[in-house]
């Protein structure tokens, strides 16, 4: 409990600043004591309560969807350039897929989507129907979804 009031009061502090014309964020970094992260590593997505920002979405589907930014399968010839690709991937912020054709775009997009850590996921980003209701939902999972992994020993987040 002593910890929430001091991350209260921090925060306060931080609100008596002069407003800003830009949308400020906090870093909130985690020290793991005790942790070895070439022995446990830690790559999961987490849901909180409220947005941190509107994440741009693209997804690979089979048909066009009114609701996000959609490439079908016969888009993907566009793609067979390395360049093309990394203009998609600065694009983007996040890439969902449906299921059926994520062994094509592993093919076509992997090995750019891949390094660049926005390769669609099983956790969060394959969808087995392609539906509207489906895709906002998803939408909405993505943009509260915080991905934390562990490259040394300390867990940071913008909050």
């Amino acid at each position: 409990m002593e910890l929430q009031e001091k991350l209260k009061k921090a925060l306060e502090e931080l609100r008596k600043e002069k407003q800003r014309k830009f949308n400020q964020t906090v870093d909130l970094i985690v020290d793991l004591q005790k942790f070895n992260p070439k022995k446990d590593s830690v790559n999961l997505f987490i849901v909180v309560p409220h947005k941190i920002k509107e994440k741009k979405i693209a997804a690979f589907l089979e048909a066009k969807n009114k609701s996000i930014e959609t490439i079908i399968q016969e888009e993907f010839r566009r793609y067979s350039e390395k360049k093309e690709v990394k203009k998609l991937v600065k694009k983007f912020d996040f890439f969902i897929a449906q299921a059926s054709l994520m062994p094509k775009v592993a093919t076509v997009f992997g090995k750019i989507l891949g390094p660049a850590g926005k390769m669609p996921s099983p956790q969060l980003g394959i969808v087995v129907n392609a539906d509207e209701k489906t895709i906002d939902s998803l939408k909405d999972k993505i943009n509260k979804s915080v991905k934390i992994r562990t490259k040394d020993a300390s867990i940071k987040v913008s909050i």
